[in-house]
């Protein structure tokens, strides 16, 4: 979040700006986080100020993204929720739950077998 902050609160940078700026630097890490993981926090979060600015409706796209961040990346709602205020975006806790539930429901169930090295 204080990373968020700086860039595009204080720096004004744009989420497509502080994505290449994050994705150019050396390595495989950025500020101590694996910066293909930070990459796809902030597609995700894109995704979601993107789908809330255009459409009046949540769009699957943008339940995925939701769904990603609360359930992949494991960001608790309050975390989510604050990450989203900086872009004007505001989802209620049971909004994110739900949605991330409803991701999850629609996923096949071998999925979690990643998470016993199976895969």
């Amino acid at each position: 979040l204080h990373d968020l902050e700086k860039s595009i609160v204080i720096e004004e940078k744009t989420l497509d700006n502080h994505y290449d700026y994050v994705m150019s630097s050396l390595g495989n890490s950025y500020n101590g986080a694996n910066k293909y993981a930070y990459g796809n926090i902030l597609q995700a979060i894109k995704t979601i100020v993107t789908c809330k600015k255009t459409n009046l409706r949540r769009t699957e796209k943008c339940k995925e993204a939701i769904g990603f961040l609360h359930q992949d990346m494991s960001m608790a709602s309050n975390s989510i929720q604050n990450i989203l205020l900086l872009f004007g975006v505001k989802l209620t806790t049971r909004q994110i739950l739900g949605y991330s539930e409803q991701v999850l429901s629609q996923r096949d169930p071998q999925w979690i077998l990643k998470f016993g090295g199976l895969y």
